[in-house]
């Protein structure tokens, strides 16, 4: 009996190193995300970074899992990151803390296979913390990134963007590590860029421009301060085409104090977005407005999509809102109706699927 386990012993460890071999060889033949961005093309500088960071194995699945662990990887190109400002890829390969949450910023855990069709969404929550804007009005596109290709591999899918996506307090650290004022010369994406990235934006971002207030919602206030976080409520090309020509000229062009009036009523500055919910909420003009995130409306307005920016976050609204001021009304033959959207929140086809950022 002896002599036959003596026998046996090495033939079942010879099965079990048979079996190790097998399985390590089917591990060695999976399709990496390194293989996937090779394959790809232009994406060494991040896969140089994914490695540098430690997150190539979290990428790839690797490591004892009960689950088959998928993801959403954006990648921007090499073209991208030698669009940074000189000298912020060597802070972020001086900092790896700074360079890991940049990397998962733009990286989704795909449990459930919940982002096999990025086009019913409008934000998405990323490793990193923050929520990312998804856009497709004009192709897809990620915070005003876009999507140039995409590839499948082994446990998950990367989609290659022609833009560094920098979460703010990564540019706020950059910021300090570089000597700059924080997100002065490194930001992620700016108010006129993320209205841009809409396409369907237009007017509401001119006359941004023409009262003077891109700056200061992107971060720049006076006398060296900062502003926001904001909350922005961008009617569409749409809602300012249903204000009278002669109205909205006027605005455009005689007084740049009553333009800033009428924009300032749709923000609000220094504002949790997050946990902004319902209820009367002051804005910058000086009046309420009436927000009610659960059933998307503000002001009985639609809200039709969101999207982040780095200062804050904007909800594309169907009307334009009118502050209850007569003097101001009538300068400009306006009047509270035509503000008004009394048909509830149904979940257009514009409109995501996707919870609004605040009820996450």
């Amino acid at each position: 009996m002896i002599v036959k386990i003596k026998r046996t012993l090495p033939i079942l460890l010879l099965a079990s190193l048979a079996s190790i071999a097998l399985i390590m060889g089917a591990m060695g033949a999976d399709y990496t995300v390194l293989d996937a961005a090779k394959d790809l093309g232009n994406l060494n500088t991040f896969s140089a970074a994914i490695q540098k960071a430690g997150v190539v194995g979290t990428l790839n699945n690797e490591g004892m899992h009960i689950s088959n662990n998928t993801f959403v990887v954006f990648a921007p190109n090499d073209q991208a990151f030698k669009d940074l400002p000189t000298g912020t890829l060597d802070a972020l390969y001086a900092n790896n803390g700074n360079l890991q949450d940049l990397l998962n910023y733009h990286i989704l855990n795909n449990d459930d296979n919940k982002y096999a069709d990025l086009t019913k969404f409008t934000t998405a929550k990323t490793r990193e913390g923050d929520d990312l804007a998804i856009s497709n009005a004009n192709g897809m596109t990620i915070n005003g990134a876009r999507v140039l290709g995409s590839k499948a591999y082994d446990h998950g899918v990367i989609y290659v963007i022609d833009k560094v996506l920098i979460p703010t307090k990564v540019a706020n650290q950059l910021a300090k590590d570089m000597n700059q004022k924080p997100q002065s010369s490194i930001s992620s994406v700016g108010i006129l860029q993320a209205l841009g990235s809409d396409g369907k934006l237009t007017k509401f971002a001119a006359a941004l421009q023409t009262a003077d207030l891109a700056g200061w919602l992107d971060g720049q206030g006076s006398l060296g301060t900062t502003s926001g976080p904001f909350t922005i409520f961008a009617p569409d090309d749409d809602a300012f085409a249903a204000i009278p020509a002669s109205s909205l000229n006027d605005l455009m062009t005689r007084n740049e104090s009553d333009l800033q009036k009428l924009l300032k009523y749709h923000i609000i500055e220094k504002t949790d977005v997050i946990n902004m919910t319902a209820g009367m909420i002051k804005t910058n003009e000086g009046d309420s407005l009436n927000v009610d995130l659960k059933n998307g409306t503000v002001n009985g307005a639609r809200i039709l999509r969101s999207m982040r920016y780095n200062t804050g976050v904007v909800y594309v609204i169907d009307n334009v809102l009118l502050p209850n001021d007569k003097n101001f009304l009538n300068k400009y033959g306006l009047n509270l109706a035509t503000s008004v959207s009394p048909a509830p929140f149904t979940g257009t086809a514009s409109a995501s699927s996707e919870k609004l950022p605040s009820q996450k």
